[in-house]
């Protein structure tokens, strides 16, 4: 039975649409109701329903939009959807740099007598603070002034207040004056560099690095200032090998530290080939290298810290969970550990439970949406049990993200205390030479939406230009870090693809990627092409867009405030990620961004002239100088 009202739109999901639509049918409902005024209580009743109509239809439309890839904006949902695609969202990655340390190893001279005068090189005494070191007979010095230097040994100290006198055996072979470098050889212990050593960047919130040198020695000599200090005996630079003094324990891709003997020159050296005291650098030596300059260690280290958590004790019932405390964590760093009665045991970490045994220690970690790893045991039925009351820890490195990727000369402060093999504590100086490299923060959304539906509709494998783009957009390598953006071209020849990539910088704006991740992206594309193609991996090209405007302000609100949020905007329409490769600046977009911010009234912009900016194939847009003039509100 037809109730005669007629049919209810339901797209009207708006409080106006809603309202009007109910109003509409009051004369069929109840005829006599005639007074529609605002003041009307039956009316305010109807708004009350329309507005509660509208915030339902409202959070019924967000629900909806959980449930699919394309419309999805909840971290949580899109981890659920794309791993129902057997796709896994990448975490976080911490950046790696080389360091330099060296050793405080000497004093300096605060007075010298000369002896001989007539021949103006011998000296026999020498004066240092007393608090330097304990001085004795028979000790050996080093002593260097800048250009020689040479060993010495103590006759006699005679010490009167803050002031020791050294008379040494002999006379020396050089001249010395105040300031030049006296040190105590024989007194002095090996340092050894130690594993998961902290050094950080200056300033109120400092980046905090680890070593890893878990499989090497890196060792400051008694004597050195370095880690692995030696000298160039010989080189040659027509095939760009070096001998050393020294046959330290080098291994091929290290970098080494190279510095010239007047201490004007530095370069970075990676070592390709490794012979006795003979080894061949990767790259071309420099033209002012010399016999004589010194060749230090550079040691690995990678952003982050180290932490242990003491987990609460096994229950000893089936698929038992436990949350992490710290974030953002470097999921490849975790190791579980249980003790079940009589020794803590490294259990092994498995993405599912689906071939374990009920015997097999294994357990499971989940990235959440809140950056919190969430560890997860075995039902006894695939994956063991932890036995009752068993203890529980879990070792894992939080750090990771582009805020780790520093400039060179940022890293230097040694953030905790070293000794030497004597168990002394010594003094030690940090820097790195050259920037971090490869944090990459978590994926985005967008890059999830794009790149879980591709990789699932390309089998992971490379058959098109579209294939190779999907493998590698969001391709993340735990050491190099990620590629932000991709596009793949015909390179003119049969079955031959070029892949230029780009990565993102502190700032989310395209940048160039390393050698090691290009590298790295190569090797995974070829294992996914077809056989017989010939694949590439290339830097994509940025151009740079300027931006000139006069931005008019709105009454009550300040110039600076509404500066830095159309910086802002303006910044966000540059993110690597949100851009497609060869896709033109619109100027019509910047206008929509900019206007559309809070505090903005209107807006000329001078610069880029119409229509925009044209972007060619390999390239992307990157943020270029921005100029605004604010006009109005308040200073």
């Amino acid at each position: 039975m037809s109730s005669g009202l007629g049919s209810f739109s339901y797209i009207e999901r708006d409080y106006q649409d809603i309202l009007s639509a109910v109003v509409e049918r009051i004369p069929q409902i109840t005829p006599e109701w005639t007074d529609w005024n605002q003041s009307d209580i039956g009316i305010a009743i109807l708004q009350l329903f329309a507005g509660m109509a509208e915030m339902l239809a409202y959070t019924e439309d967000q629900h909806a939009n959980q449930l699919t890839i394309p419309t999805c904006t909840q971290r949580e949902s899109m981890i659920n959807l794309t791993a129902s695609l057997a796709y896994t969202m990448a975490n976080v990655t911490a950046s790696s740099v080389d360091l330099l340390f060296s050793r405080i190893a000497y004093t300096t001279v605060t007075a010298t007598t000369t002896l001989n005068a007539a021949v103006g090189v011998q000296t026999r005494t020498i004066k240092v603070p007393s608090t330097s070191y304990p001085y004795a007979s028979n000790d050996v010095l080093y002593l260097n002034n800048g250009v020689n230097s040479e060993y010495v040994i103590i006759d006699y100290v005679v010490t009167s207040g803050v002031e020791s006198t050294i008379t040494i055996k002999g006379v020396t072979r050089y001249a010395y004056s105040i300031g030049d470098s006296v040190g105590i050889i024989n007194k002095q212990k090996n340092v050894i560099i130690p594993d998961n050593l902290k050094c950080s960047t200056s300033g109120a919130n400092p980046i905090y690095f680890e070593t890893n040198v878990t499989e090497e020695n890196y060792i400051i000599y008694a004597g050195s200032q370095y880690v692995n200090e030696t000298y160039i005996l010989d080189y040659d630079t027509t095939y760009n090998t070096i001998t050393l003094s020294n046959a330290f324990d080098f291994v091929i891709n290290d970098t080494l530290y190279l510095k010239s003997s007047l201490f004007t020159n530095t370069a970075a050296l990676t070592i390709s080939n490794i012979s006795d005291r003979v080894i061949t650098i990767s790259e071309s030596l420099p033209n002012w290298i010399q016999a004589g300059d010194l060749i230090a260690r550079l040691v690995p280290a990678s952003q982050g810290i180290t932490r242990t958590e003491v987990l609460s004790p096994s229950t000893g019932l089936p698929s038992q969970e436990r949350e992490l405390t710290h974030t953002p964590l470097i999921d490849t760093s975790i190791e579980v550990s249980i003790n079940e009665g009589s020794a803590y045991e490294i259990w092994t970490r498995v993405n599912s439970f689906y071939s374990s045994d009920s015997n097999d220690k294994h357990y499971t970690l989940e990235i959440q949406a809140n950056d919190k790893g969430l560890i997860t045991f075995g039902d006894g039925v695939n994956g063991k049990i932890p036995t009752l009351n068993a203890e529980i820890h879990a070792t894992y490195v939080q750090g990771g993200g582009v805020n780790g990727n520093v400039g060179q000369n940022t890293i230097n402060k040694v953030a905790a205390s070293v000794t030497d093999e004597g168990g002394n504590v010594v003094s030690l100086s940090v820097n790195n030479p050259s920037s971090s490299s490869g944090g990459s923060d978590k994926e985005s959304l967008d890059i999830a939406r794009v790149r879980a539906p591709a990789l699932y509709a390309a089998v992971y494998r490379a058959l098109s230009l579209s294939d190779f783009e999907a493998l590698s957009i969001g391709y993340r390598d735990t050491t190099y870090g990620t590629v932000a953006n991709a596009i793949a071209v015909e390179s003119g020849i049969d079955n031959a693809v070029s892949v230029y990539v780009w990565a993102a910088d502190n700032n989310g704006f395209a940048t160039t990627t390393s050698s090691g991740l290009k590298n790295s992206l190569k090797t995974y594309l070829e294992s996914r092409a077809a056989a017989g193609y010939l694949v590439s991996v290339l830097d994509g090209y940025t151009t740079a867009v300027d931006i000139t405007a006069t931005v008019y302000v709105r009454s009550g609100y300040t110039q600076s405030t509404v500066r830095s949020a159309v910086t802002s905007t303006i910044n966000s329409l540059f993110r690597v990620e949100n851009l497609s490769p060869g896709e033109n600046f619109s100027l019509g977009n910047l206008y929509e961004a900019i206007e559309n911010t809070e505090g903005v009234d209107k807006v000329d912009i001078i610069l880029p002239a119409r229509p925009g900016v044209s972007i060619s194939t390999r390239h992307i847009a990157i943020r270029g100088d921005i100029l605004l003039t604010m006009v109005g509100g308040s200073q």
